[in-house]
């Protein structure tokens, strides 16, 4: 493993390649590291870009910051804020930066976390992933999956609803496929704080048939939520509603885009993220399961 995380040929285990990860990026990619966008016909000036240099990452954290924070008000922001949403995964080799562009202005972005031997070494972890700080991912490597943590998927308001969403999916499973990805894993936004809603939600998607009953994720901490929840996600109507054992009641849009045009199945408790102050749910999607872009509707953003 080279010192900076990149995936070397000598370290199969945690490698989806059998190249280093910049030495992979570019056979796979060429030069430009662009990927071939929707038809003419159709949206000409999106395209979905690998972002390898310091000015095109620059873009996926203005990108994440102007959603997450400005536009969804999950992150705190103050006079003097730097408006990048960045944390320490952001630098590392291992960490693949997807940006979609209109034209010249970068208007989505995703980033595919691959394990990492440092990451993993240094916190006694299996993958080096970030998920692993709230759940513990023994389950997955028993299992023999070879997991990708797909984080910080983020579309301009103005942009959903058009195909910016469907290609980063797109671009994402190119990448996993190249590398050997057999699973996507990451924590899905319940878009509530508040944790009655959440296990409301959980149950509902167990009724449902969207959650994983052989595979199950520990988690490494209690759930501590805000005493004084800001986000409710479901009136005291429906909650009546769930505790009398209607199992159809409405489910967050992310999960409920995740459960249906991903296929991805839950695997766990929710967890609360103080990054973002919101409840999160941990699931895998095999990339086996997914559709190409051109087959399928775009994505919720």
């Amino acid at each position: 493993m080279n010192p900076n995380g990149a995936v070397s040929a000598e370290s199969n285990h945690f490698g989806f390649s059998r190249f280093g990860t910049e030495h992979a990026m570019s056979v796979v990619y060429g030069a430009r590291g662009v990927f071939p966008a929707l038809p003419k016909d159709a949206m000409p000036q999106i395209r979905c870009t690998l972002a390898k240099t310091q000015r095109r990452i620059d873009d996926a954290l203005r990108i994440r910051f102007e959603v997450f924070a400005r536009e969804l008000g999950y992150l705190e922001t103050a006079v003097g804020t730097i408006p990048r949403e960045f944390e320490p995964f952001d630098t590392l080799a291992t960490t693949l930066h997807i940006v979609a562009y209109d034209g010249r202005k970068a208007v989505g972005a995703v980033r595919l976390l691959l394990p990492n031997r440092e990451i993993a070494l240094a916190n006694g972890t299996l993958f080096g992933l970030s998920i692993e700080s709230h759940y513990d991912l023994a389950a997955l490597a028993k299992a023999g999956l070879r997991p990708a943590e797909t984080t910080r998927f983020c579309v301009l308001s103005a942009y959903r609803g058009s195909p910016v969403a469907s290609l980063l999916h797109a671009a994402a499973l190119r990448l996993s496929s190249r590398f050997g990805v057999t699973h996507w894993i990451a924590g899905a936004n319940m878009e509530t704080d508040a944790l009655d809603d959440a296990l409301i939600i959980q149950r509902a998607l167990v009724l449902q048939g969207f959650v994983r009953d052989d595979l199950v994720l520990e988690r490494r901490n209690a759930l501590v939520a805000p005493l004084f929840p800001r986000r409710p996600f479901y009136d005291e109507r429906v909650r009546s509603r769930a505790l009398a054992g209607d199992a159809n009641v409405p489910l967050p849009r992310t999960i409920d885009s995740y459960a249906r045009r991903m296929h991805a199945r839950f695997v766990g408790p929710p967890m609360f993220d103080p990054r973002f102050r919101m409840c999160a749910l941990p699931f895998i999607a095999a990339v086996a399961d997914q559709c190409p872009f051109h087959e399928r509707q775009p994505m919720a953003a």
